[in-house]
């Protein structure tokens, strides 16, 4: 399967396009399950947000079980503004592939929609996080 980028920024060469495409197959440890819920990589020129990336996705609930999340698609948007480097690119894509990875795995395999249950405590240990005060999409 092949991940689509959209360059809005038109800074980068499709070698470089590519070795993040590399970079998510081979040093991200992706299988093609994760890969086929992330229906692409959005890299912008946002001037006027502070953000460096993050994770958004839609859930498709099977029809037949409403509790039951079947499907994914996702997309990951990186603001070159601030990146500007293919490296600090891929940093903020590994971190931001990591909430793909969570996310996506505990609402498929664990049945678990983030959005209206909080996660185990251990969740918040680990990333250091207050548990008692959280965002809904876990970006704190």
């Amino acid at each position: 399967m092949s991940i689509q980028i959209e360059d809005q920024t038109k800074k980068f060469s499709q070698a470089e396009l590519d070795e993040l495409r590399n970079f998510i197959t081979n040093e991200l440890l992706s299988t093609e399950e994760e890969l086929e819920w992330l229906s692409k990589i959005i890299i912008r020129d946002d001037i006027r947000a502070s953000y460096s990336g993050y994770w958004k996705a839609k859930f498709h609930v099977n029809p037949e079980n409403p509790d039951e999340i079947d499907g994914i698609a996702a997309v990951i948007i990186l603001n070159h503004f601030h990146l500007r480097t293919l490296k600090r690119l891929k940093s903020t894509l590994a971190h931001e592939y990591g909430h793909h990875w969570t996310l996506t795995y505990l609402a498929v395999s664990q049945g678990m929609d983030y959005m209206r249950h909080r996660m185990p405590v251990e969740y918040y240990q680990l990333r250091g996080l207050d548990e008692h005060n959280y965002a809904h999409d876990y970006s704190k």
